[in-house]
């Protein structure tokens, strides 16, 4: 069983075995680890070299990945490979959970890298117990985060660890207005945008949505 409990209006694992560590490590930072590669592949990187001699690693796309940051940060400050920074990095993430929880001080895990090392214990709002480590979302809007990554013009929609697109399969949004109203179209319908066109079908957001796609073909 796993321990789920809600403060200040998130979610968290609060382990309560050292096996709840390791296997929240294994599927969660694991998910985070292969987004963050999978980031760093894709994408197009350039070398430039400034006046000082050093070399500074550029992409020509925004990072979509907490972790490829880290580990990009930890390559320009250490002058390591990826395959190095990665998993120096990897390495010390796993020890200081399992050090966090063997000192018996307050932790509670996010459904990523994120986690909670308090100094007293919180009271919870909510708490669950269950049987699978699936973390109990709540699809409602104001559970919605929207990111917008440094001098990017794009707009991201996140609820837990979720993504949230709208009904033509777009990640990503020019206009942060847009990507709000597909954020409070998809808690209503649960991401269930099939049940939610046939009923809607000459709503207002469906006219919208259809108006953006030709307007941003690119998106």
């Amino acid at each position: 069983m796993y321990h789920f409990v809600k403060f200040n209006n998130t979610w968290y694992l609060k382990p309560e075995k050292i096996e709840d560590v390791i296997e929240h490590f294994k599927k969660f930072c694991g998910r985070e680890f292969n987004e963050g590669f999978n980031d760093f592949k894709n994408n197009v990187r350039v070398e430039t070299s400034s006046v000082d001699g050093h070399k500074y690693l550029y992409s020509r796309n925004h990072s979509s990945s907490v972790w490829r940051n880290a580990v990009e940060l930890t390559m320009e400050i250490k002058d390591q490979s990826w395959l190095e920074a990665a998993c120096s990095l990897e390495d010390k993430t796993y020890k200081d959970r399992i050090k966090r929880f063997n000192s018996g001080k307050p932790i509670f895990f996010t459904d990523g890298l994120a986690y909670a090392p308090l100094i007293d214990w919180p009271e919870y709002d909510e708490e669950v117990w269950k049987e699978e480590l699936e973390f109990p979302y709540e699809y409602q809007y104001e559970n919605c985060r929207f990111l917008q990554w440094p001098g990017g013009r794009h707009w991201y929609v996140k609820i837990g660890n979720i993504d949230i697109g709208d009904s033509w399969g777009n990640y990503k949004f020019s206009d942060k207005s847009y990507a709000q109203e597909v954020a409070k179209k998809w808690c209503q319908c649960g991401g269930d945008w099939e049940a939610y066109d046939k009923i809607n079908e000459d709503s207002e957001y469906t006219r919208n949505s259809k108006k953006y796609c030709r307007e941003h073909p690119d998106n």
